[in-house]
């Protein structure tokens, strides 16, 4: 990292992860153009799921290429003032692998429930039952994982 008095422990960098509302998928195009889309990832353990449609540009991209990169941001404070931006940032490379085993796709789901809709998760079984067919889970398994502040 070039700034290295923003760089922050790993420890930080899981902590903003898991904080962040939502992260920013990266990949490639076929074609080899960036692509970037927001999704609703949940942790487990060094890996985070994330659904998807069953088609798609995610799916086109994944197809050719499974590096990617996520990008989690929290705490942003603009200072107007001072022509700046106060944030903590995370930002994970891994490989993403498509989750085929129902057993993994349902625990999948379940975690993306308890972090998304925890006061819900009475209902999240029977959803998770109509929905199982037609969503497509992935996975990354996370390679490295850094952290930075703008304080």
């Amino acid at each position: 990292m070039r700034r290295k008095d923003r760089e922050q422990t790993e420890e930080f960098a899981w902590q903003v992860a898991d904080a962040a509302p939502f992260a920013c998928l990266g990949l490639v195009t076929p074609e080899g153009e960036p692509y970037q889309v927001p999704i609703s990832p949940a942790r487990e353990g060094n890996c985070f799921y994330f659904h998807c449609a069953l088609e798609g540009k995610k799916l086109d991209c994944l197809a050719v290429n499974s590096k990617v990169c996520l990008s989690f941001v929290t705490g942003v404070e603009p200072i107007p003032e001072q022509y700046t931006t106060r944030y903590q940032s995370a930002l994970v490379f891994g490989t993403a692998y498509p989750v085929t085993q129902e057993e993994e796709k349902r625990l999948a789901l379940k975690r993306i429930c308890q972090r998304y809709a925890a006061s819900a998760m009475d209902g999240y079984q029977e959803e998770t039952n109509r929905l199982l067919s037609r969503t497509g889970i992935w996975k990354i398994q996370v390679e490295s994982i850094t952290g930075k502040e703008k304080k």
